[in-house]
């Protein structure tokens, strides 16, 4: 079973992920609103792969979130945003960005995707 951290600070869309990924069987930590606990949870347990909003609460960003959790554990990143331009300025820190909105289907095949190095073709997506 794959561990996927969340940083997302929009409750209802960190919700649905969170639903949609332990329906299929996989171990979730988050939802984090804040960069803080979830750089603390990735600490504490190892992460297949992070999720992570841009633009986060507090004034928190998923980008230094992204460097942190890169840095520290060498876990892969996926930038799930509305921030496709800042998402795309930084290649260098995350497998690629997937836009908001997205279905349930479309978060899990990309999941699915990143865990296994695939680099799918879906609308709405920017692989790195």
């Amino acid at each position: 079973m794959s561990t996927i951290l969340i940083a997302e600070d929009n409750a209802m869309v960190a919700l649905l992920m969170e639903a949609d990924l332990s329906d299929a069987g996989y171990e979730v930590l988050g939802p984090f609103a804040r960069s803080a606990p979830a750089l603390a949870a990735a600490g504490a347990a190892p992460v297949d792969l992070a999720l992570l909003d841009i633009d986060l609460a507090g004034g928190d960003n998923g980008i230094e979130l992204a460097a942190a959790l890169r840095a520290a554990h060498a876990t892969p990143c996926l930038f799930v945003t509305g921030q496709s331009y800042e998402a795309a300025a930084t290649t260098d820190l995350a497998l690629g960005a997937l836009a908001k909105p997205f279905t349930s289907q479309v978060l899990l095949d990309v999941v699915g995707a990143a865990l296994t190095g695939a680099a799918p073709e879906i609308d709405g997506l920017a692989w790195f």
